[in-house]
């Protein structure tokens, strides 16, 4: 059957342009090709070049673009130049080094952070540096930078800041006189399992070491105590 675009497809294919045709395209678009998809036009060409020894070079060209429906110059400069696989970049995945002068400003930022009452997480941490220093670190740069001078990511522990606190300091200087004072006069001690938690009992998580600087304040309020439960010393 006689087809008017077949003849038309011929024509372009005969101008050594590059607009191979395939019967089930419109046209071939140059477009990029991986490593796999060179090496099939190369075999396809060198089987046309083993079947066909009498043909020239440029009309072997020509039929294995139209089997591949890959453009003529494509086919081209991979029969005459063959498979170049790209470079790897030399840069990438490469960690820059953070200096020990940048350790210590983002050391000292969490520390800043904690004692005006501020969690420091990644987010917080580097808008901190950002505004106030001249370090201008990604996310993962601060997260690596954390981890490897000992910092991490946890509950803060409030206990810590209570038990420090000077109030509890006092109670306790206080307490182990007025018991030594009782135990001498002999009295009987009878501890009633006295439990006091604080009121409020929130849960915060932020970067952290094993410093008494990643802490933050002691809530205002001394908290509670169980009913019925007391401190008896007869």
């Amino acid at each position: 059957m006689w087809r008017p675009w077949n003849e038309e497809r011929e024509g372009e294919i005969n101008n050594d342009n590059c607009e191979p045709a395939m019967d089930n395209i419109n046209s071939a678009k140059k477009i990029h090709l991986g490593v796999q998809a060179k090496q099939i036009v190369l075999n396809v060409y060198s089987n046309l070049r083993e079947e066909n020894a009498e043909h020239v070079d440029k009309d072997i060209i020509k039929r294995t673009s139209k089997l591949t429906g890959v453009c003529y110059s494509t086919v081209y400069n991979i029969v005459k130049h063959g498979i170049e696989k790209r470079k790897a970049r030399s840069d990438k995945g490469s960690i820059r080094k953070v200096p020990s002068w940048e350790v210590d400003i983002i050391r000292r930022t969490v520390y800043s952070m904690y004692n005006q009452g501020q969690v420091a997480t990644l987010d917080s941490l580097q808008r901190d540096l950002m505004e106030n220093t001249e370090i201008q670190a990604s996310r993962t740069t601060i997260w690596r930078t954390l981890k490897q001078n000992g910092f991490r990511f946890g509950t803060l522990d409030k206990r810590r800041v209570i038990m420090e606190s000077t109030r509890i300091q006092k109670l306790r200087q206080e307490y182990l006189i007025e018991i030594k004072n009782f135990r001498d006069e002999g009295r009987f001690i009878c501890y009633l399992d006295e439990t006091w938690y604080d009121t409020h009992d929130t849960v915060n998580k932020g970067w952290i070491d094993n410093s008494q600087e990643c802490v933050l304040d002691a809530p205002p309020s001394r908290g509670k105590t169980k009913p019925g439960t007391t401190l008896t010393i007869p």
